[in-house]
């Protein structure tokens, strides 16, 4: 399996626990007593903070360059963003605010675009765009279910 394909296919599977936690809430479905709204922002937060320090991987060779810098502390915001998120007692506010720190994810990799994706292909900055995108519906598919 070529890394393209790998790459594809480990990020398409990390969607299914948020399909499948709109799902649960959709479907009214409490699993074991396991609320789907603390299992999807639980996820959530997971996946915000891994995309925000695989940001880090990406620059820290360059750290001294400007650039680099602010991918490192934007990052860094984004990922506190995440987790302060998880203090708000509105849960369709704690959704917009995760929904908000995936849109600064993607915005950063695409401002820093030549410096991240240098010597990775456009293909994954696509995919990433997609992922983001579906990842975007199932918040609001869990806020739309929730009301």
């Amino acid at each position: 399996m070529s890394n393209q394909r790998l790459i594809s296919s480990l990020s398409f599977f990390g969607l299914l626990p948020f399909f499948g936690a709109a799902f649960l809430m959709m479907a009214g479905i409490l699993p074991l007593m396991m609320d789907p709204k603390k299992i999807f922002v639980g996820y959530s937060v997971i996946i915000l903070a891994f995309l925000s320090g695989s940001l880090w991987g990406q620059v820290l060779d360059q750290a001294d360059s400007i650039p680099s810098r602010v991918i490192l502390v934007a990052s860094n915001l984004i990922a506190l963003l995440g987790w302060a998120s998880l203090g708000l007692s509105n849960y369709s506010l704690v959704i917009a605010t995760l929904s908000l720190g995936y849109i600064l994810i993607l915005s950063l990799e695409y401002s820093f675009a030549s410096l991240l994706f240098d010597d990775v292909s456009h293909t994954y900055f696509k995919l990433r765009c997609k992922l983001t995108t579906i990842v975007l519906l199932t918040h609001v598919l869990m806020v739309a279910f929730n009301i």
